[in-house]
């Protein structure tokens, strides 16, 4: 740190070195050059942090919730995410800004300036590492979103088939002008597709309960 000097004649006859104002200014120059960068940088990345928060914060609503619009979430929330990456430089510089001022006499000339600095510091920080773990949440809920979907696709493939060849067998029963061996295995076989059918009415419901919530 660099101490205030004072040019010319003091009360007890001592001079300033030229070489030394000179540096001394120029300290002074670059220390209000960095203080200015600072606060111009933190003016942007306020606009933005809010803006990209205020994103990150809206529900995932799903209108028709098919592979489209699920898709849709997703390349919004990778969109998102690409913005977020862009500004990670920018925060980066900004937090070491702040680090460097923060060891500089003349920008924290006094507790409170300090204390100014490092409170900015740890509000970007904070807001820096909330963005980003908001960011990987929503894109967890939705490519969970997506599996839910293909699974349910798969469940509801099958069921369908099942139902099809079940309709198929319940509109054929083998049970007019038969011998009474044959209807009485007719019987048996109806009954086992009785027990299949309540059992998929198991499955059935098991299906809507799990893909309403």
């Amino acid at each position: 740190c660099v101490k205030p000097l004072r040019v010319g004649p003091t009360l007890t006859g001592m001079i300033v070195h030229p070489a030394v104002f000179r540096f001394r200014v120029k300290k002074l120059k670059e220390t209000l050059v960095a203080v200015q960068q600072l606060d111009k940088n933190m003016s942007s990345l306020r606009s933005w942090l809010a803006q990209i928060e205020t994103e990150l914060s809206r529900p995932i609503v799903y209108e028709s919730c098919d592979s489209n619009e699920i898709q849709q979430k997703l390349t919004e929330q990778q969109e998102l995410q690409r913005d977020i990456e862009k500004h990670s430089t920018g925060v980066a510089s900004v937090l070491n800004l702040c680090e460097v001022l923060l060891h500089d006499c003349d920008a924290c000339s006094t507790e409170t300036e300090c204390d100014s600095i490092q409170q900015a510091t740890r509000n970007l920080d904070r807001r820096w590492r909330n963005i980003c773990a908001m960011s990987m949440e929503r894109r967890l809920k939705i490519e969970e979103t997506w599996r839910l979907w293909q699974k349910f696709l798969d469940d509801y493939t099958r069921f369908d088939e099942w139902l099809e060849t079940s309709e198929r067998t319940a509109a054929m029963p083998n049970s007019s002008e038969v011998l009474y061996t044959v209807a009485k295995e007719e019987l048996k076989k109806f009954e086992a597709f009785q027990r299949q059918v309540h059992e998929s009415l198991t499955q059935l419901e098991l299906i809507n309960k799990q893909y309403r919530r």
